[in-house]
């Protein structure tokens, strides 16, 4: 079966706000941000440790990474 432009969600997240109640999609965000919080500990002292013996490459990956973590937290936080 085939469906026209008008049936379909105009983003992922249309979806789901209309197949979940608040409360799922609240528990989802919770869990979202516990997850990257969780990933900008772990990459802090992952980059700490890779600081302090002397591997600047290492260390400005990890600092990427907890760049692109926190815009995410931010975007998950802020929707």
């Amino acid at each position: 079966m085939r469906q026209d432009a008008s049936d379909r969600p105009t983003r992922s997240g249309d979806a789901d706000r209309d197949r979940h109640p608040p409360e799922v999609l609240r528990m989802k965000r919770r869990n979202l941000q516990l997850l990257y919080a969780g990933g900008i500990a772990l990459n802090a002292v992952a980059l700490i440790a890779a600081a302090t013996t002397g591997s600047t490459l290492y260390a400005a990956t990890f600092g990427l990474v907890i760049v692109y973590l926190s815009v995410r937290y931010w975007m998950v936080s802020t929707d």
